[in-house]
């Protein structure tokens, strides 16, 4: 795979979690506003895939930066780092 292959799926994944972030974003939203009204919630979103977070858990910065860390590491390094936890 070249590398505007990579760039390319990369930039994909990164735009599908912007995507799923304001959909929660969405939902937090409703809910805040809306919930008394209707005394109802909305259910956050539950992703099937771990790798996959929601908003509410990317909250913090340094849960964030830890993340992106994380992801823009080798394969070979993901790998070890999951194995430990």
């Amino acid at each position: 795979m070249d590398s505007f292959e990579k760039e390319c799926k990369n930039v994909e994944r990164l735009l599908f979690d912007i995507a799923m972030y304001l959909f929660d974003y969405r939902i937090e939203l409703m809910n805040d506003l809306l919930g008394n009204v209707f005394e109802k919630r909305v259910p956050r979103r539950q992703p099937l895939d771990p790798n996959f977070k929601t908003l509410t858990e990317m909250a913090t910065r340094e849960s964030a930066q830890a993340e992106s860390e994380r992801r823009n590491q080798p394969e070979d390094v993901k790998t070890q780092s999951m194995m430990k936890t």
